[in-house]
Parts: C-alpha cells; sequence; structure tokens
C-alpha cells in the first residue's frame, strides 16, 4: 500500500504575480503526492478553495505562495479567529520568503517549505502533517 492511500489535499496557488511559477510546483508536488495514493484537486482562487474545503474535506492544504501575495496568511488568520476545523495548511514559497514563512507559522500554518520543493523533504513534510490529524498515529 502507498503511504498516502486515501488521503485527501488541496493544492493552492494563491492569486499573485508569479502564479505561472507557482502552478508548475504546485504540478510538480501533485505528481509527488499523487504517487504516494494520495487523492488531489487544485485551485486556484480563495474562493475556490472555500468551496473545495466544504465539499471535499481535505486532510492536507499546500498553499503555493511568493512574497507579494499575504492570501494564504490572511486565510490562516480568519480561521484561527473563527476558530474553525481545518487541515493542516504546508506553505510552499521562494528560499527568500522567511519573513512569509515566519508570518505563515505565526499564523498556524503546519510547516513551510522552499522552493523548488525537494521531493522526498515534500513527502516528509506531508505524512508528518497528516499525522497529526490521526489520534491514533502516536510517536514511538
Amino acid at each position: 500500500m502507498r503511504p498516502l492511500e486515501g488521503k485527501r489535499a488541496v493544492l493552492w496557488a494563491a492569486e499573485c504575480h508569479f502564479a505561472q511559477d507557482c502552478t508548475a510546483d504546485l504540478f510538480q508536488a501533485a505528481a509527488t503526492l499523487t504517487q504516494q495514493g494520495c487523492r488531489v484537486q487544485a485551485v486556484f482562487s480563495r474562493g475556490g478553495l472555500r468551496g473545495l474545503l466544504s465539499e471535499l474535506s481535505p486532510d492536507l492544504i499546500v498553499a503555493c505562495v511568493c512574497g507579494r501575495s499575504r492570501e494564504p496568511t490572511d486565510l490562516l488568520r480568519q480561521v484561527r479567529a473563527e476558530e474553525a476545523e481545518f487541515p493542516p495548511v504546508l506553505l510552499m514559497a521562494g528560499a527568500t520568503d522567511l519573513p512569509l514563512y515566519l508570518e505563515g507559522m505565526r499564523n498556524g500554518a503546519f510547516d513551510c517549505l522552499a522552493l523548488p520543493a525537494k521531493e522526498g523533504e515534500l513527502a516528509r513534510l506531508v505524512s508528518k502533517a497528516l499525522g497529526t490529524r490521526e489520534p491514533e498515529a502516536a510517536v514511538v
């Protein structure tokens, strides 16, 4: 059995000036997750993300962002204020976007991954994030 069999992920490219770069990184992430058995859906707007969250009930959100877009951290801040049930969010951004990483982590992101993402690192972080949602998955 593949390690992420039966899991659901939403891949979100936040609206930004570098959307084409985000799209390529999301396709790479989708391929990595799909190979491991994860069911993946991509979305390219905040409205689309909200729709998929209620419809799909995903186990994870992978958000590809750039320094000019604050949508993911704004969304995290809003969800935190609403105290809503929300899947773990993994932010992917350029290696030089340290302020974005810090802001994302302060607002509830599970973790951040520098782009270009290494396949093994993405798989490791996704498995770790999904493990936080399963109470029976204890670390020994």
